[in-house]
């Protein structure tokens, strides 16, 4: 009896840490999207030679997605630029953002303070 309800505590303290940490997770984590069009690195899933802790994680040509197969699932199909087509889960895609891109999204955070109100705004409203 004693065991049971020990049991059924602990059950609930590990059920309300999940909830909390899956809060938490949910906050901070963000997924880049792939679309179709956009240009991405594949990584490597097997590598074939002895150890690989230095070795490239992703193969050297740069793929564009082409379709994703289905609305409900992030499993895309990607070609290269030689041609080699690939049906690939999200997880395995690196987004290839360009310098352009990079700079424009900087500047982008930086017209933003931390509510979301353009600096201009902002500071005319701190006078």
């Amino acid at each position: 009896m004693r065991m049971k309800r020990t049991r059924d505590i602990v059950e609930q303290y590990v059920k309300n840490a999940k909830v909390k940490q899956k809060k938490y997770y949910d906050m901070k984590a963000r997924a880049a999207r792939v679309q179709v069009g956009d240009k991405v690195l594949v990584k490597i899933l097997a590598h074939t030679e002895g150890k690989h802790k230095l070795v490239d994680k992703f193969v050297e040509e740069v793929f564009t997605v082409k379709v994703q197969v289905n609305d409900h699932i992030p499993v895309h199909r990607v070609r290269s630029e030689s041609g080699k087509e690939k049906t690939l889960h999200r997880n395995h895609l690196r987004l290839l953002v360009t310098q352009d891109e990079a700079e424009e999204f900087r500047d982008n955070q930086k017209t933003t303070s931390g509510n979301n109100i353009p600096e201009e705004v902002a500071e005319e409203v701190v006078e």
